[in-house]
C-alpha cells in the first residue's frame, strides 16, 4: 500500500537538505556510522565529526570546512545524565551525618559511666586545684613517695596535670618533685656541695675507720656520697684493689691511680648526688660482685636505712645484693633525719660505723664508733 506523505513537511526534514545533520533511512548503515565505532578527529579542530560523513552530498558545507560539527541530541542526552554507578559515589548528607554520630546505644552506655567518674572524686578532679593538691600533699606526707602513675589513676586526671601540680608544689616549697613522682621537702634535699661541708672531720674519721675493714686484692663498691667519697681518698696505695661505683667524684677521685682497677658505672646522671642512677647502671651492676660495700644513708632509725628517691634505693638495694659484706657509714646526724624510702632493714647489715649513737637508741647491728 502507498505511504501518503505527511500535509506540510519540513524542507530540514527531506533527505539531501544541507541542514540534515542525520543519515538517510534509505541508505545502509557504514561501520563509521555503527555506535561502537570511534570516529576520526578533525585534524584542523580536534573534534569528532557528527554521524554524517564529510564529503558526502548529504554533508553540510560548513562541516567540509572543519566549522562545527553538531552532536545529535540523543547523544548529547546520554552524555549529559550521570550514570547510576556516578550517582553512586555521592553520599546523602542525612548518611554522612549517621556514619559520623554516634550510635543511641553507645550513648546511653557510656553516659552512666561518664556520671559515676565525675561523682567519685567530684573534689579531686579538673575543676578543683586546691583539693586535688592537698589529696597530693596528703599522701606524699603518709606514704614518703608517691608516683606520678599512681597519681593520674587515683585522681583520674591527665599526666599533664599532675605534672603542673607536682611543679606548683615544689615551686611553693612543699614537697620534693623527683625523677616520676615526689617525696617530702626536707633537709635531705641539700645539694651535694653543701652536703660536703657538713660534719666534715666526722667523715673523714668514719672513712679512716672503714678502710681498716679492706682486704687487699679483693673487689671494693662505693656507694654515692659524701662520706663514701672520703673512704675513695683514703684507699690503700697497692693493696690490688678493684672498685666498683656510680659515684662521679669517686670516679674522678680514682682514675688518675694506676694502682686501682676502676670500675664505673654509667647511667643518668642526677646534680643532687653527683651519681649515676636508673635502669642502665641497674643492669650494669647485676652481673658483677663484690666483697665489700661501703653502703650511704640519707636517714637512719632503729628499723634500718633509708633513701630519698627511688632510683637511689634501688641501686643501693642492688648494691647490697651483689656484695658479700655491707657496712653502712654515716655520721651520726642521720639518725635526726628523715627519708620517704626504706632501703633494708638491718639484717641485711653486716656492720655500722659511725661517730656517735642516740643515748636511747639500742640497734641490732654491729657498730663501730670512730675515734
Amino acid at each position: 500500500m502507498p505511504t501518503t506523505p505527511p500535509a506540510n513537511p519540513d524542507p530540514s526534514d527531506t533527505p539531501g537538505s544541507r541542514t540534515d545533520h542525520r543519515p538517510s533511512t534509505s541508505t545502509p548503515p557504514t561501520d563509521r556510522d555503527a555506535p561502537d565505532a570511534p570516529q576520526p578527529r578533525n585534524l584542523r579542530t580536534g573534534r569528532r565529526p557528527s554521524a554524517t560523513t564529510p564529503g558526502d552530498p548529504n554533508t553540510p558545507a560548513s562541516a567540509d570546512r572543519g566549522v562545527s560539527y553538531s552532536t545529535p541530541a540523543h547523544q548529547k542526552s546520554a552524555a549529559s545524565t550521570p550514570t547510576d554507578q556516578e550517582t553512586a559515589t555521592f553520599t546523602p548528607t542525612d548518611q554522612r551525618a549517621a556514619t559520623s554520630a554516634p550510635a543511641d546505644e553507645d550513648v546511653a552506655a557510656s553516659a552512666p559511666a561518664a556520671r559515676a567518674d565525675r561523682q567519685a572524686d567530684p573534689g579531686l578532679r579538673y575543676g578543683s586545684a586546691p583539693g586535688r593538691r592537698a589529696a597530693i600533699l596528703r599522701r606524699v606526707s603518709r606514704d614518703g613517695y608517691v608516683s606520678a602513675a599512681d597519681l593520674v589513676d587515683e585522681l583520674g586526671v591527665s599526666p599533664n596535670t599532675i605534672r603542673r601540680d607536682l611543679q606548683r608544689l615544689a615551686s611553693d616549697g612543699l614537697i620534693r618533685a623527683v625523677r616520676g613522682g615526689a617525696t617530702p621537702a626536707d633537709a635531705t634535699a641539700l645539694p651535694f656541695s653543701d652536703r660536703s661541708t657538713q660534719a666534715a672531720a666526722a667523715k673523714r674519721a668514719i672513712a679512716a675507720a672503714a678502710v681498716r675493714h679492706i682486704e687487699p686484692g679483693t673487689t671494693v663498691a662505693l656507694d654515692s656520697g659524701t662520706t663514701t667519697l672520703e673512704i675513695a681518698k683514703l684507699l690503700p696505695a697497692d693493696a690490688g684493689l678493684t672498685v666498683v661505683t656510680h659515684s662521679l667524684p669517686a670516679i674522678a677521685a680514682l682514675a688518675p691511680r694506676p694502682d686501682i682497677t676502676l670500675i664505673g658505672i654509667g647511667g643518668q646522671y642526677s646534680r643532687d648526688t653527683r651519681s649515676f642512677g636508673g635502669p642502665e647502671t641497674i643492669a650494669a651492676l647485676e652481673h658483677l660482685g663484690v666483697r665489700t660495700l661501703f653502703l650511704a644513708a640519707t636517714a637512719l632509725d632503729e628499723a634500718g636505712v633509708y633513701g630519698a628517691t627511688p632510683y637511689e634505693a634501688e641501686t643501693k638495694r642492688r648494691l647490697i645484693s651483689i656484695a658479700r659484706d655491707t657496712i653502712v657509714v654515716s655520721d651520726a646526724r642521720k639518725f635526726e633525719l628523715s627519708a620517704p624510702i626504706r632501703v633494708c632493714t638491718w639484717s641485711a647489715v653486716t656492720c655500722l660505723i659511725t661517730d656517735a649513737l642516740p643515748a636511747d637508741l639500742t640497734l641490732p647491728v654491729h657498730t663501730t664508733l670512730a675515734p
